[in-house]
């Protein structure tokens, strides 16, 4: 939990907690994705305080952090003479049935779990009408203040530990049927081991749904309510539809993205900008440095794969979200999944207005290792083969190199513009199968260049999905031969 102000592009958390007329907090309240302001009030009484014992047993010793929902204290365990953090839920949401239900599940959901990337809840109870949750003290801030602290994106070797930790945590949660549905970097805290090494942390199930009968009836597990912080809410969880272990699997996509771009993957003036985001916009380009590390083929990959729109094309489980993080970043792997052809027999020769395209050695067995190779006409054009086509061509599992990279093309993409001559000209000495962009295309001149032995033709504004969809027929139809 922190008191830091949001960093600039993240929408702060939703909360559906009815607000108190007495509220001293600004409160956002989303139901059905409409989203509403409640504005400071009058403070009322602060509750406990440093000094303070809890259940005959925990001294209150110093106050860390005050958030949404609550105050955490560093305290003392008086009987066994150890720390631990305490959280108290806010004096003025004490009256709050859904409030002190939310509060519960948070020390129920945690309490199940006994992981090494999980804090730990320990006890749980009430104080003057206050309930506090016990827990094990990390001493470390919260992924989302280190990564505030960066001004380039972390080492790559930093977001696979990271990545990995969570995800592990994750895993653990959905073993026990509990879906923690407000994965963030707020939610993770930074502890350290013994040796040095940095233990990732998840913290704060106050959202989290978990199959049990003892949750039933509360606001926060039914369909008609938006539940999470829309920077990282998954398209089902906007549309206040059931959600499940692909909506935690999505909000990893959202963090992965924040570790190689240090914000979210989208961003906007509202919560209901960054919403219907979510919910129709493909993800964009990843905005890092030129002198960053190269994101390697198969993590940019995943993380395509981790938000998408849908839940049943993302990976099924943690255990494969896992398993997929450790192979996107060996360069082993990545290796495999780019082989290098420079020297390696052509696909084959067109000759006719069919040509016969020859498999040969360098014939792609897969998708994921064929090698499309993007020529430009000029300087580039907005409808054209932009970055966000280019993605989703990489999304669905293509190698994209630009023209005069040392790899050898299994596919060619020409954006010709409005350049007929040149894409005319690119099909006369091409020797695999060549894919035409152009703007401004009449039938006519659709039909000179499949005449001329182009595998397809595709007018602006060209699609990324759509390209992607004819690349594949194309690698298909290469496998077969």
């Amino acid at each position: 939990m922190s008191d830091r102000p949001p960093k600039p592009g993240r929408v702060p958390k939703f909360s559906e907690v009815a607000p108190e007329p007495t509220r001293n907090a600004r409160t956002f309240q989303a139901e059905n994705t409409l989203a509403s302001v409640t504005e400071p009030v009058p403070p009322m009484s602060p509750g406990p305080g440093v000094g303070v014992v809890l259940g005959g047993r925990y001294r209150l010793d110093e106050a860390l952090a005050s958030g949404g929902m609550g105050k955490v204290f560093r305290a003392q365990h008086l009987d066994l003479k150890v720390p631990v953090a305490v959280k108290i839920l806010h004096g003025f949401m004490a009256g709050s049935e859904e409030a002190g239900r939310r509060f519960y599940r948070e020390a129920r959901a945690a309490s199940m779990l006994s992981h090494p990337n999980v804090v730990k809840v320990t006890d749980y109870g009430t104080h003057d009408g206050q309930p506090y949750l016990v827990m094990e003290l990390v001493m470390g801030e919260s992924m989302a203040y280190w990564l505030d602290t960066h001004t380039t994106p972390p080492a790559l070797s930093e977001v696979r530990e990271a990545m990995l930790q969570v995800s592990r945590a994750v895993e653990a949660a959905h073993a026990s049927g509990i879906v923690h549905r407000d994965l963030k970097p707020d939610n993770v805290m930074q502890g350290t081991l013994p040796d040095g090494k940095v233990l990732w942390k998840v913290a704060d199930f106050g959202l989290a749904h978990l199959d049990d009968p003892k949750d039933f009836g509360s606001t926060l597990t039914q369909a008609d309510a938006v539940a999470g912080t829309p920077d990282y809410m998954s398209p089902e969880q906007c549309r206040s539809l059931k959600v499940g272990p692909s909506t935690d699997i999505y909000a990893l996509g959202c963090i992965l993205t924040e570790l190689l771009q240090l914000s979210p993957p989208f961003a906007g003036a509202s919560a209901i900008d960054v919403i219907s985001q979510h919910m129709f916009t493909p993800p964009p380009a990843l905005k890092r440095p030129n002198d960053a590390e190269p994101i390697p083929d198969l993590l940019e990959r995943l993380r395509l794969q981790l938000l998408a729109k849908r839940p049943h094309e993302r990976p099924s489980s943690i255990a494969a979200v896992i398993a997929a993080l450790e192979k996107a970043f060996d360069p082993a792997e990545n290796e495999r999944a780019l082989p290098d052809r420079k020297g390696e027999q052509p696909l084959g020769a067109r000759d006719q207005r069919h040509p016969e395209w020859v498999q040969s050695a360098g014939t792609p067995t897969s998708d994921s290792t064929a090698t499309i190779v993007v020529e430009r006409v000029g300087s580039g054009n907005a409808e054209g083969v932009t970055s966000e086509v280019i993605t989703a061509m990489r999304a669905r599992g293509f190698a994209v190199v630009d023209a005069g990279s040392d790899l050898e093309a299994d596919i060619r993409v020409f954006d010709a513009e409005t350049n007929t001559a040149a894409g005319l000209s690119a099909l006369e000495h091409a020797q695999t199968p060549v894919v035409i962009c152009a703007a401004g295309l009449s039938a006519p001149d659709v039909n000179r260049f499949i005449e001329a032995g182009a595998a397809d033709v595709v007018r602006y504004p060209v699609r990324g999905e759509q390209l992607a969809r004819k690349l594949s027929r194309i690698a298909r139809t290469l496998r077969k031969l």
